[in-house]
């Protein structure tokens, strides 16, 4: 994965539900997909994008699946957010909208708050889909 970043491989591509690589990594049962989201964090994948179907979050996504090496790495990206909120970056799907990844990233610049409580199509936040499922 690595050498894909590293030959600047768009981070923030969706497939056609919406997902982007960290959706994938984070809701992945492949045992180093916890790896693959930390790497996908430190280079600074958008991590507020949600999928255009489900509205999940790659957060809502790992807290889904019990993956705690994954909302670990995700929550220790949200610090960082707001050094990075101006900068241009590929375009995005956050719900049904499509905006700009400094959009994205500038709905929280207040703090993770609105980050941390989007709701999923089914009404859920990530904190609801760890308690569901561990």
């Amino acid at each position: 994965m690595q050498r894909l970043i590293d030959a600047g491989w768009d981070l923030d591509e969706v497939d056609a539900m919406g997902h982007t690589p960290l959706h994938v990594a984070a809701g992945s049962e492949e045992p180093y997909s916890g790896m693959a989201v930390a790497l996908l964090c430190q280079a600074k994948a958008c991590v507020h994008m949600q999928a255009t179907i489900s509205l999940e979050t790659a957060l809502h996504r790992a807290a889904n699946e019990g993956k705690s090496e994954a909302v670990a790495a995700i929550l220790d990206a949200l610090p960082a957010l707001a050094a990075r909120a101006g900068a241009p970056r590929a375009e995005g799907t956050v719900g049904e909208e499509q905006v700009g990844h400094a959009e994205a990233e500038a709905a929280d610049a207040e703090g993770t708050h609105h980050f941390i409580d989007l709701l999923s199509a089914e009404g859920f936040t990530a904190l609801h889909e760890a308690c569901r499922n561990g």
